[in-house]
């Protein structure tokens, strides 16, 4: 029996994702990667995870649009914007709509795992750069 929590991560950037998949590995499951918001929000319908990674940029439906119907059918699942917008109107938005955490492509590895640990515990996590 698997007791990791489970991830699902949507980013088309299959470089970007690989390399996730490859930090998150040691302490969680990831179950499936998806490349745009329509095949995301399949994916939490077949297998609802813990926690979803979700870009925002995401082709055919945006990361926040995604989210928020996430969100609205599924509020048991935490969601973390993954993003390089760091403009407080994304961060404000992201939150707006329930996210559990936003963190920044620039950010370094562990930030992420953080951030997975704390939105676990029942935690908002935002990256320090946007914090503020």
């Amino acid at each position: 029996m698997n007791t990791r929590p489970t991830i699902l991560l949507a980013d088309d950037h299959v470089l970007v994702a690989q390399g996730i998949q490859k930090l998150l590995e040691p302490e969680f499951e990831l179950v499936k990667i998806v490349p745009d918001g329509r095949a995301l929000l399949k994916a939490i319908e077949e297998c609802p995870p813990d926690v979803a990674i979700v870009d925002i940029s995401l082709p055919l439906l945006n990361g926040l649009d995604a989210s928020r119907q996430i969100l609205k059918h599924n509020p048991a699942i935490k969601v973390i914007v993954l993003t390089m917008h760091s403009e407080q109107s994304f961060v404000a938005e992201a939150l707006r709509i329930g996210v559990s955490g936003y963190v920044l492509k620039q950010s370094v590895g562990s930030e992420l795992v953080q951030a997975l640990q704390e939105v676990l515990n029942g935690k908002t996590f935002v990256s320090p750069i946007v914090a503020d």
